[in-house]
């Protein structure tokens, strides 16, 4: 088909001129909700890019109105023309932008600002990120970004490597644990220079489950020189973590550094903030659910980015093999229903086994090698991690324990509980 011959220039005054006609013709909410705020931004080829405010919008009128807006922008120009609706923000010229191949671990493409869902409890976290590869002047740096396993700490990590590696910036992105292993390999292979002269070049390190460094004092003061070298270069540092630094066994040379730069927190998105993570799931497996099957997740209110997938995921299946009805899906809500104890449920347990012991809680978190404080310890761990804790949760719990020590208590809870019935009670918790 050959080009429309219309420039991008053109495009807002052309869309203004659809979006009054359509004004007329369609009723007062539907365009209040659906076009008020939708703004042309581009021509590509034979297709007009409209902006509009939220994924959900854009599969309204991507899908529901598609028609009648064609058959309003045919009554106003002549040009054989598409339309293409897209969230804000996320437009990105024709063409495949070069990446840096100077990267130290591995960034996953697929985690990119372009299906990162903006919520209430990640829009902070997202902006002071964005202002590093924004390279807004005082940026602050380091960034430290806690949030529970599922919330979305990993997905904006990489999101923010990307938006660097675009930039061609040297980057280094590891998890705790891959961080630590690479600084052992050069160690046992002496070559530690060359890791210490290529990991202090980066311009942006990004470590992701950082609470697994607690109690590795070697790795952490490697770390603490890395973190200098890197701020000394005006380079950038994004630690992701499960909770405040306070709560691990980090040697206080590090912390001190982290802590001068900039903390926040994640959360999952709830209700309506929940919609366009849905859509967006969605659009990229090219389906669609039911429009009461979306209601009923968003009034669920999950408070795992994990569970809510997981939930979607499964209501595409039943859909798929034409099973998916009111009570399928309140089945599959059920098996996918959020387990996290809160604080109360965690405190209660903590009573329960305290009494059982005769121990503080103190002496549960502590590191103490008795065998009751060990066997409470174990307990302890086996039942949070019954009750849906992840590692990371129960390790910040327990005095900033590596998640391998967490899965061995939690393995020896489980040991306990299959010999005594009294133990074995207490796992199932309050």
């Amino acid at each position: 088909m050959p080009s429309s011959g219309l420039s991008s220039k053109e495009a807002p005054q052309l869309w203004k001129s659809v979006l009054g006609r359509l004004e007329i013709e369609l009723n007062k909410p539907t365009y209040k909700t659906f076009l008020q705020e939708t703004e042309a931004i581009a021509f590509e080829e034979n297709q007009l890019v409209v902006e509009a405010p939220s994924i959900f919008i854009c599969d309204g009128l991507n899908n529901r109105l598609k028609i009648t807006i064609l058959h309003a922008l045919a009554a106003i120009t002549t040009e054989k023309i598409e339309v293409l609706f897209i969230p804000k923000g996320k437009h990105q010229a024709k063409g495949i932008p070069t990446r840096t191949r100077d990267v130290i671990g591995k960034i996953q493409e697929k985690l990119n600002l372009d299906n990162y869902i903006q919520t209430t409890g990640n829009r902070r976290a997202l902006s002071i990120c964005r202002n590093v590869t924004d390279e807004i002047s005082g940026a602050i740096s380091p960034i430290i970004i806690s949030g529970e396993s599922g919330f979305g700490k990993t997905h904006l990590l990489h999101a923010i490597a990307n938006e660097a590696a675009i930039k061609n910036w040297p980057i280094g992105i590891f998890t705790a644990e891959e961080f630590t292993t690479t600084f052992m390999e050069s160690v046992r292979d002496s070559k530690l220079t060359i890791f210490q002269k290529k990991m202090r070049s980066r311009k942006l390190l990004v470590i992701d489950d950082f609470e697994e460094l607690a109690g590795k004092s070697g790795t952490q003061k490697e770390l603490m020189r890395t973190v200098d070298a890197i701020n000394s270069n005006n380079g950038h540092i994004i630690i992701g973590c499960s909770g405040p630094l306070k709560t691990f066994s980090i040697i206080e040379s590090l912390k001190s550094r982290l802590e001068a730069g900039i903390s926040t927190e994640i959360a999952p998105p709830f209700g309506e903030e929940q919609r366009d993570f849905i859509y967006e799931r969605l659009q990229t497996l090219k389906t669609s659910l039911p429009n009461w099957a979306v209601e009923k997740m968003i009034k669920t209110n999950f408070k795992n980015i994990r569970t809510l997938q997981s939930t979607v995921h499964g209501a595409i299946i039943l859909e798929r093999e034409k099973v998916l009805g009111p009570e399928q899906f309140e089945a599959l809500l059920i098996a996918n229903r959020e387990n996290d104890p809160n604080k109360a449920s965690i405190k209660s347990q903590l009573s329960t086994i305290t009494q059982s012991f005769g121990l503080t809680e103190e002496a549960i978190k502590g590191r103490g090698r008795s065998k009751k404080e060990i066997e409470a310890r174990a307990i302890t761990a086996a039942s949070l991690r019954r009750q849906g804790s992840s590692y990371g949760t129960i390790a910040a719990l327990l005095g900033g324990r590596d998640r391998s020590t967490i899965r061995g208590l939690v393995h020896h809870g489980e040991t306990l509980a299959a010999h005594d019935s009294n133990i074995a009670k207490m796992l199932t918790g309050p």
